[in-house]
């Protein structure tokens, strides 16, 4: 499964970091206090998680230029966080030179059903990213907007392979570039008609932190080939109640402030906004 020699995956890594680092975006985490010292040990490095991290930005800068460290360190003995941790992106980045090696290089895989199904069948840790494009056309640096798939297809795949779904947030993605209401709107024109999302932002990176912030892992029952709508939308629900106590508990220290008092926008595609808020009210209650 592996691709490449790991010193290099970490160097490279390391390289994007302090590259980062230059343009003036630092990067803080709870890796270490949540994966090796948290006394209630909620985190299990050894056990098989499907991660999922929030938002996707525009250019999923945290990923890119942070975690792909944190990902190649996962299949060795340096891995501070979760191990043999493999990512899910975009199967058309792989078709660019040097990009698509280096995304293999890292540990990035195409996220498809197989590649996901193989992967999970193998014992690996697999991360991905719920919203995907429609979530990146809507990066708007004012605003904390999260979009979520009709079927719920990570939700699916979880209950499939009776793996533990693990919320991440990175707090600060969508502010490293600034946006604009014109650039959203020809992003969203220019997805319509030709398939790809292009975001017309400012590229040069604001200084800033990105925080990123683990959650509390929500159990799956036992693996279930196909799970019935009912639970698959109850496992959807009780993942956004994890996702939201994240999002409460660091907002306020993480986010600009006019963007933290706004709170956490979901959308759930496909569905009104009526139906997402029965669901959450229901599981709430228990």
């Amino acid at each position: 499964t592996l691709w490449g020699p790991r010193w290099l995956a970490i160097g490279l890594g390391e390289m994007l970091r302090r590259v980062a680092y230059m343009m003036g975006v630092q990067f803080e985490s709870d890796t270490i206090e949540k994966w090796q010292k948290d006394p209630e040990k909620r985190l299990d490095p050894n056990r098989q998680y499907l991660t999922c991290w929030h938002p996707h930005g525009a250019f999923t800068f945290g990923p890119v230029f942070f975690t792909s460290k944190m990902s190649a360190e996962s299949t060795t003995d340096l891995a501070q966080g979760p191990r043999n941790w493999f990512v899910g992106v975009a199967t058309l980045l792989f078709r660019f030179p040097l990009l698509g090696e280096y995304l293999a290089l890292v540990n990035a895989r195409p996220i498809t059903q197989n590649m996901s199904d193989e992967l999970l069948n193998k014992g690996r840790s697999v991360a991905l990213q719920p919203g995907g494009l429609p979530e990146q056309i809507m990066t708007d640096h004012r605003k904390e907007h999260l979009v979520f798939p009709p079927n719920l297809g990570f939700c699916r795949l979880a209950l499939k392979h009776g793996i533990d779904l693990l919320p991440i947030y990175a707090f600060g993605e969508n502010q490293v570039f600034t946006t604009y209401q014109w650039g959203r709107e020809t992003t969203r024109a220019i997805f319509q008609r030709f398939g790809v999302a292009v975001p017309l932002i400012n590229p040069i990176p604001n200084k800033l932190t990105l925080h990123m912030k683990w959650g509390r892992p929500i159990p799956m029952p036992a693996a279930i080939a196909d799970p019935e709508d009912a639970l698959v939308h109850r496992i959807f629900a009780q993942y956004l109640l994890a996702l939201a106590d994240l999002f409460q508990e660091h907002a306020a220290n993480c986010l600009p402030k006019e963007v933290a008092q706004q709170g956490l926008h979901v959308v759930w595609r496909g569905h009104s906004k009526e139906k997402l808020d029965e669901l959450l009210v229901s599981e709430a209650k228990g």
